[in-house]
């Protein structure tokens, strides 16, 4: 069976949780979010940094792939990418997992998403659940597909 694609989100300085999540789910998903495997010491300066766009685009296109967003909340920073990226993934219609205690973000309240205490916690879900997790995305997917066949507009139709 198809692994459902899943990018993982979180603050710079608990990018080690992010690499540990990653660890643990890469035998049931796969995980196209790479950010969290840079050789970083510290977060990258933003200002004046050429290499700050590279990989944003690298993370946006890691991001539009994948079929579950997962990110880390509840530390005490307000800064990084974790926000812009739950904003894209709620805009491109995602599913989201959060795991941790909700920090200050309003869109973090939303009903569908599901949150989780620990990692570990979202891990047990995963193991136990799936096969109905990746057909349930199999599904989605279908779905996704022919919603946007639907909604190309065919081009043998021509109007006067």
């Amino acid at each position: 069976m198809t692994k459902v694609k899943v990018y993982i989100c979180s603050s710079f300085p608990r990018r080690k949780e992010a690499q540990i999540l990653a660890l643990k789910l890469s035998p049931i998903m796969e995980i196209v979010s790479t950010w969290h495997r840079d050789d970083l010491t510290v977060a990258p300066r933003v200002v004046g940094n050429p290499e700050i766009l590279h990989r944003a685009m690298r993370d946006f296109a890691q991001l539009r792939k994948s079929q579950l967003i997962i990110i880390f909340i509840g530390d005490e920073l307000t800064g990084g990418g974790r926000h812009t990226e739950l904003g894209l993934a709620l805009g491109m219609r995602k599913s989201i997992m959060l795991v941790g205690d909700y920090d200050s973000n309003p869109f973090e309240l939303i009903p569908y998403l599901r949150i989780f205490k620990t990692a570990d916690e979202l891990v047990e879900e995963f193991t136990n659940l799936r096969e109905d997790i990746e057909a349930d995305f199999k599904w989605r997917d279908e779905q996704a597909e022919l919603n946007r066949t639907a909604e190309e507009p065919d081009e043998e139709v021509k109007i006067n």
